[in-house]
């Protein structure tokens, strides 16, 4: 399903695969990744909380099945204004959100400024500002392979461009991002990866720069009942991002894994326990 917003238009999709929202359930938007991440990878949720909640996923603009007019629109902002429209066509007057990685940086921003349209709200491996990138540099220089070092430049400077490159830099990556069990090498190797190197490059190097993103001044602005969950060796949100988030929201709790940044790998489990826990409890 479709509709237009601004600039461009979003692809969403339920998780009960049907075109009409169930109103009888709760609703739980899934925010993904990146900048670049569509919703494909994200499906996973459905298995997880698909019982209880009617869960929203959506390819942000330019990304997956989403289309854009102009590239320049895909900033943290414009995110939030197009999450806030898909509140709006779906007629919801509540809804529950689940943010990871960029995904949470945008859940972030939406709580600062609709936090009275939100029951729950998650927030994983994320930050609250534009500052988590030095500790990132800093951590990647001393833990990262010099391939490591080379292909996460791609990404820091805005030069992934294409798909071969960013399953490249999957592949090279992978100990970073989960401390404990390695990727399916098949699965990086697919030829579909769901990710855009163009909103990557585009995206990225905005997001951290002097000048990005900055909600800590905002975060007491979220009153809505939070779980913060944290990977205790991840490397790009490092665990201190989290802490300045837990500190400043006022009703905040904070979940920390035995784990890098992808939590669904390490740690699948305790993951799992704790989001049904909080969204259901």
């Amino acid at each position: 399903m479709k509709f237009n917003v601004p600039g461009a238009t979003i692809h969403y999709e339920f998780s009960t695969g049907s075109n009409t929202l169930n109103d009888t359930m709760p609703a739980l938007f899934i925010l993904p990744g990146g900048p670049g991440f569509d919703c494909e990878n994200y499906k996973k949720y459905t298995e997880l909380l698909g019982d209880r909640y009617q869960i929203v996923y959506h390819d942000p603009r330019g990304c997956g099945q989403s289309t854009l007019d102009d590239i320049t629109t895909c900033t943290i902002e414009t995110s939030i204004r197009d999450l806030e429209a898909l509140r709006q066509h779906l007629k919801l007057p509540k809804i529950n959100v689940l943010g990871k990685s960029y995904g949470s940086m945008v859940a972030t921003g939406y709580a600062t400024q609709y936090s009275q349209y939100i029951d729950r709200l998650v927030l994983v491996t994320g930050a609250p500002s534009h500052h988590f990138f030095p500790e990132a540099c800093s951590i990647l220089e001393e833990r990262g392979t010099p391939r490591q070092k080379e292909v996460c430049d791609w990404v820091f400077r805005g030069d992934v461009r294409t798909d071969e490159r960013a399953r490249e830099f999957l592949r090279a990556t992978r100990s970073l991002y989960a401390v404990t069990v390695q990727y399916d090498e098949q699965a990086i190797l697919k030829p579909a990866i769901h990710f855009s190197p163009k909103i990557c490059d585009f995206g990225f190097p905005r997001l951290v720069a002097e000048d990005g993103f900055d909600f800590i001044e905002d975060l007491k602005l979220i009153q809505n009942e939070t779980l913060v969950v944290s990977g205790q060796h991840d490397w790009i949100n490092p665990p201190s991002q989290q802490k300045i988030m837990v500190d400043n929201i006022p009703k905040a709790r904070l979940l920390t894994l035995d784990a890098g940044h992808a939590l669904e790998v390490d740690r699948p489990e305790e993951y799992r326990a704790a989001l049904r826990d909080f969204l259901l409890g």
